[in-house]
């Protein structure tokens, strides 16, 4: 939804941008995210926020067993959905 298809008197409902961030900056710009945008949606208590994240990854020479392990491992630990590598 853009600014100027606010219909004045109706509230909107939803909020729901994407970004794609640089994985080498990752843990920094997803705290970014977290202060600036989700503290202020969990701050209304009429909120009902939602935060996913997604990781794509591709190796085209097949990933080394300690990265299929370790990120698999870790993945579960975390209770991401479907943590095993295709």
């Amino acid at each position: 939804m853009k600014i100027e298809d606010i219909k004045p008197g109706v509230p909107p409902a939803g909020f729901e941008p994407t970004v794609t961030v640089n994985a080498a900056t990752a843990k920094v710009c997803l705290g970014q995210i977290a202060e600036e945008i989700v503290s202020v949606l969990v701050a209304d208590p009429d909120a009902e926020v939602k935060v996913s994240v997604e990781i794509r990854s591709t190796f085209p020479n097949g990933a080394k067993g300690q990265t299929k392990r370790a990120t698999s491992e870790n993945a579960k630990t975390l209770g991401f959905k479907n943590p095993e590598w295709e």
